[in-house]
């Protein structure tokens, strides 16, 4: 987790075994736009004293991204 946009405060790991997905539902011919949804669960890796108000999971669900490549 990212406090201010330059401060990690801690690290989230990928949990396995959970049902994490990304699955891409449209993409352009000339690979230029993509969208899709996607489902992750992360677990917190090591609590520090500073992370004490920061959750033990993140659970995203029912995700969804579009996404344009630009020159």
């Amino acid at each position: 987790m990212i406090l201010g946009g330059d401060v990690v405060l801690a690290e989230y790991l990928l949990v396995p075994g959970k049902d994490n997905f990304i699955m891409l539902e449209e993409l352009s011919s000339d690979y230029r736009f993509m969208k899709g949804q996607f489902q992750v669960t992360y677990a917190l890796k090591d609590r520090i004293d500073q992370a004490t108000l920061l959750p033990d999971t993140i659970q995203i669900s029912e995700g969804f991204f579009e996404s344009v490549v630009r020159d």
